[in-house]
């Protein structure tokens, strides 16, 4: 009887017994698998704090390249806007080699004294140097209408957005300046006795400007 009573015994806690181990064993695995995690989720978090920091650190970057840029090209706007208006009123677009005479595009000027250009040009030349006029005007009033555009499309637009209607209206101020000129330089350009003055090379200096402009305003963005 004892050594049934024994064998009972026996049966009925070691079962018992390994069942607790386990729940040891299984409870100290945990724990530390939780302290071992530890060191991994702080180096994780770093990690990620990190490239969130660098990934933050680069759009504020092309940030301000990007609002660079439109400063640089705001001020290139309006140092054209500037040459245009030069080159248009005054009335140095050839002159003498003895440096007393100089002609423009509405005025003739000898020793000080400026009369109409119309009264120096053959007749047939009149209709010609009426177009170099009305272009030279439509390409100082277009560049002023984008100026405008871009200022309000700053303003106005979404981010992400690009400034085509200043584009747009670059380009067609790019246009003007580019028959003026090239009128001019057929029909007047050639003069014995003249060379090229300042305004000649400022309205060509306008067109090439002009170009630039009109393409960076339809490939930047706003940010």
């Amino acid at each position: 009887m004892a050594i049934q009573a024994q064998s009972v015994f026996r049966g009925s806690v070691e079962p018992a017994l390994l069942i607790a181990w386990d729940k040891v064993q299984v409870i100290n695995t945990l724990q530390y698998f939780s302290i071992s995690a530890l060191p991994i989720v702080e180096i994780a978090t770093i990690c990620f704090s990190v490239n969130l920091g660098i990934t933050t650190g680069l759009l504020e970057n092309q940030k301000t390249k990007m609002l660079v840029i439109l400063a640089a090209v705001f001020v290139v706007h309006i140092a054209v806007a500037i040459m245009l208006f030069v080159a248009t009123i005054s009335n140095v677009w050839l002159k003498q080699s003895t440096g007393i005479v100089s002609q423009g595009i509405w005025l003739f000027c000898q020793s000080g004294t400026c009369t109409s250009i119309f009264g120096q040009i053959n007749a047939d030349q009149h209709p010609s140097m009426r177009a170099v006029e009305a272009f030279m005007i439509l390409a100082i009033i277009f560049c002023c209408f984008a100026l405008m555009s871009f200022i309000a499309q700053l303003f106005t637009m979404e981010k992400g957005c690009r400034f085509y209607i200043t584009g747009a209206l670059m380009l067609v101020c790019f246009i003007c300046i580019l028959i003026a000129v090239s009128i001019y330089t057929a029909r007047f350009g050639y003069t014995a006795g003249f060379y090229h003055a300042y305004c000649f090379i400022l309205a060509w200096v306008c067109f090439c400007l002009s170009f630039i402009l009109a393409i960076l305003y339809m490939v930047l963005r706003k940010k």
